[in-house]
């Protein structure tokens, strides 16, 4: 297009002899040589002159129908689009759509667990160093359509006895170091 403009330009504007070289050069690569680009020059002008002469007056009725929007050029979308919706039918929808997706998702039961009662144990573990308290609790779980199990869960940590010397080792090394080898 942006050739064709400019071709048209240089032809309402220049005759072949006016032409700066430049163009000149340009307008040969476009048409054959100086006898078609004089042709169309005359051509051009003639449509000019008939064109600028003639008064163009469209009939009224296909006037009035060109400035109306014609229904093929705007974008249609579906009718049930254009309608409005009421807002509790929208938030019936949300609802339906929020309900099904939670029963679709809650096809499997799931056991039900239910403590039944606690029972709290205190014991006291005696080892060589000195006593901690252990306390154990137990409850009892209960599963529909189970049998009941017992189970056991401890609540603090029971201390494990550290690797190393233990006391009656220690008393026995203090009595070898003291007593200078244990002969007495």
């Amino acid at each position: 297009m942006e050739h064709l403009e400019r071709l048209e330009t240089l032809l309402t504007r220049y005759s072949w002899d006016e032409l700066p070289e430049a163009d000149r050069q340009w307008v040969l690569t476009q048409v054959a040589d100086e006898q078609t680009y004089t042709s169309l020059r005359e051509a051009e002008l003639q449509l000019h002159q008939h064109y600028s002469s003639v008064d163009l007056q469209p009939d009224p009725a296909v006037w009035e129908r060109l400035q109306q929007p014609s229904p093929s050029f705007t974008r249609s979308s579906p009718r049930g689009l254009r309608t409005p919706v009421p807002f509790y039918g929208v938030a019936a929808s949300v609802l339906l759509a929020l309900f099904a997706g939670w029963w679709l998702g809650h096809t499997q039961e799931q056991p039900v667990r239910y403590i039944d009662k606690f029972v709290t144990r205190i014991d006291t573990v005696r080892l060589q160093m000195p006593s901690d308290t252990v306390i154990i609790e137990k409850f009892k779980v209960i599963y529909r359509d189970v049998a009941p199990v017992l189970t056991t869960v401890p609540t603090a940590p029971t201390t494990q006895p550290g690797k190393g010397v233990t006391m009656k080792e220690k008393e026995g090394l203090e009595m070898l170091m003291v007593s200078g080898g244990g002969r007495e």
